[in-house]
């Protein structure tokens, strides 16, 4: 799941806010909360400080055709090479997600933030 910052960073940027998924504010508490169409076929409106929390396949139909693939960062090689080739500061263990044109990345904690952090960059 992606950070609340990061979500708020992704709304601000234009990213649907169609979810099933969202971070709500109350005062100053911040909760994930759900929600699933009930078999009435109601829909849920959430307020306009709610922030939608994409998934994973939500995040790369976003990308469109601008992704190329998604890969773990697993030696200190392959840091070296990033680093060398387009100054990318990540660690053993991060996730990158990599667009069409093979040198725009988005390089995270997570599959999830390192696809939406690609999408801020390729939208």
């Amino acid at each position: 799941m992606i950070t609340y910052e990061l979500a708020k960073k992704l709304k601000k940027a234009g990213f649907p806010q169609d979810m099933c998924q969202w971070y709500f504010v109350n005062k100053n508490e911040i909760r994930v909360k759900k929600w699933a169409y009930p078999y009435d076929g109601s829909v849920f409106t959430p307020d306009k400080k709610s922030i939608a929390i994409p998934t994973l396949s939500e995040l790369i139909e976003a990308c469109g055709d601008k992704i190329q693939g998604l890969a773990k960062i697993r030696d200190e090689e392959t840091i070296n090479s990033l680093k060398d080739e387009i100054n990318a500061i990540c660690d053993i263990g991060d996730w990158m997600a990599v667009a069409t044109d093979e040198v725009t990345l988005g390089i995270d904690e997570s599959m999830e933030e390192a696809v939406a952090n690609l999408w801020l960059k390729i939208k």
